[in-house]
């Protein structure tokens, strides 16, 4: 309404001001005048400027017309002012600024950056050409996870891994003059620098059963890791592609149980769907595992904590080069078989604390199968215990283990006593604080001391070392050595039977861990290795890959590790 009486008033004024402008010009002066023919252009200026003058004259006019007006029509404008134009409130405008962050609380960015120096002293015992091996390693994780729904959430972990001054990993086979320490560090994993270390969709029930499925390439660690592991203490690491279904449950009066159920194809970079180097096929599922693993921790109140459950592993290798040990004659090793192996590896994981401070930590496992025309029947075992004194300054925790494997106590019997390694992170937790060893064909006794000389909660700061001594022996003299890829050492050993004793060596540690934060810490170790008498045997002797006239030599071993989670 407002609006409509100031354009009619607006109006109103027009007109008047027409009419009164062309009553000036017709009684201007000038124009009555009659100045002559010669001075008509004159006269046309000045009626131009009246007009104009009129016309500005009008404008103001209309302008205090309408104002009159609208302070007649409504005297709250001139008290209170102008109305302001209509938009959202404050709280519309909080709620279009919720709705357009919405995407930083189902998004999460993160990462790691991890630095190690590594040295090695004479490693294979014997000197060679490179005996001195020493590298830096750089790794670092960008991770994004992405929450779709309540149900549905996403992971994606990039992986960049190289050496100073190396641009590309190296995943061959050490040859004469390149550092097999590098080497040594790589996983069986991508032949790139960059790779795609995670990335799998997560579902979850709606119903609160408990029930979960990841689908995806994943990094997968079940309990200490000795028989299924990320195996993050080399380079590249290891990781499985396929689907691992879960279950969590809370047993009312009982405990919580959790149990998975998976099928992976194990990550390989030095494998395609088109087969491998040199000609032999092979393909994209080449090795593939299957399996459950279950976990039930039972409530026994604040004085003690257990946790037990069964597992079973299926593992089917089907690659063509894959040669189990086999011999041509009595106590020795040779006459290449190749076939397939399919093992079934089935056993019991438990760990625990009771009261006063002791704890206990055990794995044991059966396995069978088929190694080419060779039965699979093999065993293993870990078992450590040790007490926390808490009360007592540094909490002083000693620690005794035992760690046993079979091995092949006759290479031509038709029977497979060495077990399949498959697919552990085990070395720092008990074959070997210098990651020589696996366990197979292995008896070992170890002695742990474990100090916290520092432990501010508030702050985050903690210090721990671990003085560590082990003696690793052979199950049987009949097999070789194993060292944690698996492979034998010092290469084929031909005279198994010869060997004097099964002593491989002795090992003394010190390691610690120190966390300047939550998201920072160091970690490094020194290890010093003494040579049995299986070891100097072959290597005296010049079997294998030593050659002859060589003497078994000590083994240094040290490391320093910076990580930063960010």
């Amino acid at each position: 309404m407002r609006c409509t009486g100031l354009l009619w008033t607006a109006l109103l004024c027009s007109v008047l001001l027409c009419v009164l402008r062309v009553s000036a010009v017709s009684a201007s002066p000038r124009a009555a005048r009659g100045l002559g023919k010669g001075n008509e252009m004159r006269r046309e200026m000045d009626l131009v400027i009246t007009s104009v003058r009129w016309r500005v004259r009008g404008v103001v006019a209309v302008c205090l017309v309408g104002v009159a007006l609208l302070h007649v029509a409504n005297p709250a404008v001139a008290a209170e002012g102008p109305a302001a134009p209509k938009g959202k409130s404050v709280e519309e405008r909080l709620a279009d600024l919720e709705k357009s962050t919405e995407w930083t609380k189902r998004v999460t960015l993160g990462g790691q950056i991890r630095i190690r120096a590594n040295y090695r002293n004479n490693a294979d015992w014997f000197g060679k050409a490179r005996d001195r091996d020493s590298s830096i390693e750089e790794r670092t994780w960008l991770t994004v996870g992405a929450k779709f729904t309540d149900e549905i959430d996403g992971f994606v972990r990039l992986q960049d891994q190289r050496f100073f001054g190396a641009e590309t990993s190296r995943t061959v086979a050490p040859t004469a003059g390149t550092n097999t320490l590098e080497t040594s560090l790589q996983s069986n994993g991508d032949s790139q620098s960059v790779n795609l270390r995670e990335t799998f969709l997560r579902f979850r029930d709606g119903w609160d059963a408990g029930l979960s499925l990841k689908f995806g390439r994943m990094i997968v660690q079940q309990g200490r890791g000795r028989y299924v592991g990320a195996a993050n203490e080399n380079g590249n690491g290891r990781s499985f592609d396929g689907a691992l279904a879960g279950w969590e449950a809370a047993l009312e009066g009982a405990g919580k149980n959790a149990l998975q159920a998976f099928h992976f194809r194990v990550v390989d970079g030095n494998n395609t769907e088109r087969g491998l180097g040199g000609g032999t096929a092979a393909r994209d599922d080449d090795r593939t595992l299957s399996g459950l693993y279950d976990e039930f921790t039972p409530d026994l109140g604040e004085e003690a904590t257990l946790t037990a459950g069964p597992f079973l592993y299926v593992n089917r290798d089907r690659r063509r080069f894959f040669v189990p040990e086999r011999g041509t004659g009595a106590g020795t090793v040779g006459g290449p078989l190749p076939g397939p192996l399919t093992s079934a590896t089935y056993g019991l994981r438990a760990f625990g604390t009771v009261a006063g401070g002791a704890h206990f930590d055990l794995d044991a496992a059966f396995q069978r199968g088929q190694w080419a025309s060779d039965q699979v029947r093999a065993h293993s075992f870990r078992l450590s215990a040790g007490w926390e004194f808490a009360d007592l300054p540094w909490k002083p925790d000693p620690i005794l283990g035992y760690s046993y494997a079979t091995g092949d106590s006759d290479p031509n019997d038709g029977k497979r006593e060495t077990p399949d390694l498959l697919y552990p992170t085990a070395n720092y937790y008990g074959y070997g604080f210098a990651e020589r060893y696996s366990l197979q064909n292995l008896v070992q006794y170890d002695a742990a001391l474990i100090v916290r000389p520092y432990d501010d909660a508030p702050s985050g700061r903690k210090l721990l070392l671990k003085l560590w001594y082990k003696d690793s022996r052979l199950a049987t003299r009949n097999d070789a050595n194993y060292l944690a890829t698996g492979a034998k050492f010092p290469g084929t050993v031909v005279n198994l039977s010869a060997r004097p004793g099964s002593e491989i060596d002795k090992e003394l540690s010190l390691a610690g861990v120190y966390n300047f934060s939550k998201g920072v810490w160091l970690d490094g170790g020194l290890a010093h290795l003494w040579p049995g008498r299986y070891i100097r045997h072959l290597i005296n002797t010049g079997q294998g890959a030593a050659p002859a006239g060589r003497h078994a030599n000590d083994s240094w071993w040290w490391y320093l590790l910076v990580t930063a989670n960010f």
